[in-house]
């Protein structure tokens, strides 16, 4: 098996006799061609809104090698690496990337791999927490990380699973010289909740 690397040519003799004894023969001088080919395909993506994405291939083949990533079949600007990264993924950046990897000999595509850009969903949120398993400290009104502050909340706020919430156990309540205010911000996917307000004289504490 000649060696592209090595070898850019190999040269084979045909000979032809014919019944007579007679004879004829050619060198024959035939090119070596190692196109691209894909050795690992770039693995579909599920991220937050806000999230760092990474894309990546492998590929054989004479060197130098050039990529190109591509969006639903259109060049993305600058993605010309064996690794593709978007800084701070957004829905509009949802959906189908391939690459295709080129040299002098030929061109190979890679599968597609599916980006999925998900700003809303509380399932998807909880499922990153590590060594969630359910129940109900994984509920939305559970606390997993028991910093005081309901799932649906940090959800709500964009708090990282797996890291403790800096809100503090009473962000939403503030008052003054008036009277008390309660402030409730509905998270993204979460059925409204039902909260029963209760009268207290003591507001400067």
């Amino acid at each position: 098996m000649p060696n592209r690397a090595t070898q850019s040519t190999v040269s084979i003799r045909v000979r032809t006799t014919d019944p007579s004894a007679a004879s004829f023969e050619k060198a024959l001088v035939l090119a070596v061609m190692a196109p691209p080919a894909i050795t690992r395909q770039p693995d579909p993506q599920q991220v937050f809104a806000g999230e760092r994405v990474f894309f990546s291939v492998e590929a054989s083949g004479l060197e130098p090698l050039s990529y190109q990533w591509k969006k639903d079949g259109v060049d993305v600007g600058g993605a010309n690496g064996r690794i593709m990264e978007i800084a701070s993924a957004n829905p509009s950046q949802a959906g189908s990337y391939t690459v295709t990897v080129t040299n002098g000999d030929g061109t190979a595509t890679s599968t597609a791999a599916s980006l999925t850009v998900d700003a809303t969903s509380y399932s998807r949120w909880i499922s990153l927490v590590p060594n969630a398993t359910g129940g109900p400290v994984y509920e939305p009104l559970g606390d997993y990380n028991r910093d005081g502050i309901a799932n649906f909340l940090e959800f709500a706020f964009g708090v990282s699973p797996g890291a403790a919430s800096a809100l503090g156990a009473r962000p939403f309540f503030t008052h003054d010289a008036t009277g008390a205010i309660f402030t409730y911000y509905a998270a993204n996917g979460i059925e409204p909740l039902t909260f029963r307000v209760m009268k207290t004289g003591d507001l400067t504490a």
